[in-house]
């Protein structure tokens, strides 16, 4: 799809170019507007996936504190390493779904 897209907008470039009767800006235009949509998609699917995560990290904290709980183990160093250990793997998911976030604006640019 993205092949036809570019072929497409490159013919109207090359097209714009060779009569004056065709601004530049005919053929840009399909191409911005494709691009901002494509990147408000993307945003808004990041955005849906950090409050899951948010939702998700306060669950399983929550989960870890009532098992450490209902062993006795509440202020326990246990607890916190547990604890440590969920929020390091939440952090790593973040960054990893971040890196696609920005590798996938890029890629909006060149219509992938």
């Amino acid at each position: 799809m993205g092949i036809i897209i570019w072929l497409v907008l490159f013919i109207a470039i090359i097209i714009s170019f060779l009569t004056p009767k065709v601004p530049l800006w005919v053929p840009l235009l399909p191409y911005i507007i494709i691009v901002f949509v494509r990147a408000i998609e993307i945003i808004e699917n990041y955005k849906d996936w950090q409050k899951i995560n948010k939702r998700d990290e306060k669950f399983k904290l929550g989960k870890i504190a009532e098992d450490m709980a209902g062993k006795g183990l509440t202020f326990s160093s246990i607890r916190n390493k547990a604890e440590e250990r969920a929020k390091e793997d939440f952090e790593f998911e973040r960054s990893k779904k971040e890196r696609k976030f920005w590798v996938d604006l890029v890629n909006s640019l060149f219509l992938k």
